[in-house]
Order: structure tokens, then C-alpha cells, then sequence
């Protein structure tokens, strides 16, 4: 961040202080003893890091904390043993929390997760506004907002958006290298990231193709650094791919098969039923607006 005296740096410090005295609080109302941040798929996220620790391995048929494997949480792997069916880059990174202090450190995760991602949505906004509006936009959003119920969380969400954020920052502040890299990232926290990603690359593309305006003497040598950068920055995304690439292969045997391909869940008779999960996530525009907007279970 450089010196610690810059206007921007001293409200960030700031902001990291009015964010732990608003969360820390707001974590304490909650009953945590009683690990109810860990809800709905993030036991199957800590059951990932359970299974890497103590058999070394992924298979999570004896790690889930459901008496029902076959529950639509957990997906076929190549070797008919059930594995994650959800992406395990957030487990990854956060093993030494756990080892430090068990599932009360998935919280503090989430929590400098959340942090992060406010420190990043500033940023991004100094790029366009002066640093008081940039400030107080980003503690209305990180406290007046649905965002301060995923502070009390393990959330998948806040990591997968930490990384297509700060690569968006970095590709505006012409740093392609470092956000191609979190781009890539980003497809392993969350595959439907493609979207965004894609449109933040194309516009990385646009922006090293448009450059300076050049004379006809200067054009050809320019074109060739434009193409190379390209290049290198089209590389660096397909090489953060390959963490995502090799888990999809040793788990499932394809680099373009993810848990949610081979979702199991038990049939009829009882007998185990492979059925593709991502068909959920495809629903009518208007049927998901409905839900988004007005069913709590689905949306606000």
C-alpha cells in the first residue's frame, strides 16, 4: 500500500478499525458457540478440510455431519467414492485457520475475507471519486447493506468476489499480470465467474489494443508490444486455470467436469442417482427475479 501517511492509506486503516468495531459486535450477538455461522453448504466446505487434514485425502463419504451422504451435496468421483461437489479452494486456503482454531477459525477467515473485499471495493472507487465518498460508499455498502449478514458466515461468495474485484482493480490500474491471475483464480472459487471475468478480460484486451496515439513510424513496433502484452496476459489467465483444471481431472477424470456435473444423490429404491446440478442455476428470467425479489428462501 506504501507510506501509511497518504490520505488513502490512513482511511484505510480506518476503515479496517470502523469495520472491526461494527463486526465484532455484530458476530457477538450471534450464539457462535454454538457454530451457527456454519449453515447451509459450508459444512461441506469445513468437512473438505476435516478430510484433508485427517485422512489426507478428499473422499468425504465418513466426514459429513449429516447421517444421509446421499443428501445432493457431495458428487461422484471417478473412483465411486464421493468427494466435494463444491469448489475446494476455499477449504485450501483456509486450513491454517482451522488448525489454529478449529471452526471458530472459518469465522475469523470470513471475517478478514469480508474486510478485504471492502478494502478493494475503496480502491476501486478512488479510481473514480475523491477518498471521503469513496469511504463512506464503501461503509454504507459494508454494514447498511445484506452484505453484513455474510460477515456471519463462511462464505464462498465473499472469496469468490474478493478475486474478480481485485483482478478488475488491478486491470484498471494496467497491472494485466497480477489480474489475469485473480481472474483465473476466480473461475476455481466459482465457476459461473466466466461471465465476468470474460467481460473484465475483453475490456483488458480493448484497453492494451486502443493505447497511446502513435505516428505511422511508431505503429509497428507498438503493435507488436501490444500483441505480445496480450499474449502474456491471456497466459497468466490460462495458467491460474490450472489449479481448477487438475482438481476437475483427479477428481472426476475430465478438466472440464465440476461436483456439480456428478451431484449424487439417493434415488429410487435407495439406489444412488448421478444428476447434473447445474441445470438449477439455469431458470427462467422471470421466474428468478420473482424469487430473487420477493421468496426469502431463494433472494432479499
Amino acid at each position: 500500500m506504501g507510506r501509511i501517511d497518504t490520505p488513502d492509506n490512513r482511511l484505510i486503516l480506518a476503515l479496517i478499525i470502523a469495520l472491526s468495531l461494527i463486526y465484532i459486535p455484530f458476530i457477538l450477538s450471534h450464539d457462535f458457540e454454538r457454530l451457527d455461522f456454519i449453515k447451509g453448504d459450508c459444512s461441506y466446505y469445513r468437512a473438505a478440510i476435516i478430510s484433508i487434514l485427517s485422512d489426507h485425502d478428499l473422499f468425504l463419504d465418513n466426514n459429513t455431519m449429516r447421517e444421509d451422504p446421499l443428501c445432493g451435496q457431495l458428487a461422484l468421483g471417478k473412483k465411486n467414492r464421493l468427494v466435494p461437489k463444491h469448489p475446494i479452494i476455499m477449504p485450501v486456503l483456509s486450513i491454517p485457520f482451522y488448525m489454529l482454531f478449529k471452526s471458530y477459525g472459518l469465522l475469523l477467515f470470513n471475517v478478514i475475507d469480508a474486510i478485504i473485499l471492502m478494502i478493494l471495493i475503496f480502491k476501486l472507487n478512488r479510481l473514480f471519486f475523491n477518498e471521503w465518498v469513496s469511504f463512506a460508499t464503501t461503509i454504507i455498502y459494508a454494514t447498511g447493506t445484506l452484505f453484513l449478514d455474510y460477515v456471519y458466515n463462511y462464505s464462498p461468495d465473499i472469496l469468490s468476489t474478493v478475486m474478480v474485484v481485485g483482478g478488475l482493480y488491478f486491470i484498471l490500474k494496467k497491472r494485466y499480470h497480477v489480474g489475469a491471475l485473480l481472474l483465473g483464480l476466480s473461475l476455481f472459487a466459482k465457476v459461473s465467474n466466466i461471465v465476468p471475468a470474460g467481460l473484465i478480460i475483453a475490456y483488458a484486451v480493448f484497453v492494451i489494443l486502443k493505447g497511446d496515439r502513435l505516428t505511422s513510424g511508431e505503429k509497428a513496433q507498438d503493435m507488436t508490444r501490444k500483441v505480445t502484452t496480450i499474449l502474456v496476459f491471456l497466459l497468466v489467465f490460462l495458467i491460474a486455470l490450472a489449479p481448477l483444471l487438475m482438481t476437475n481431472y483427479e477428481l472426476f477424470g475430465s478438466p472440464f467436469v465440476t461436483g456439480y456435473q456428478r451431484t449424487a444423490e439417493r434415488g429410487d429404491g435407495g439406489r444412488l442417482h448421478i444428476f447434473d446440478h447445474m441445470g438449477h442455476f439455469d431458470q427462467p428470467f422471470l421466474l428468478g427475479a420473482r424469487r430473487l425479489l420477493f421468496l426469502g428462501r431463494w433472494g432479499i
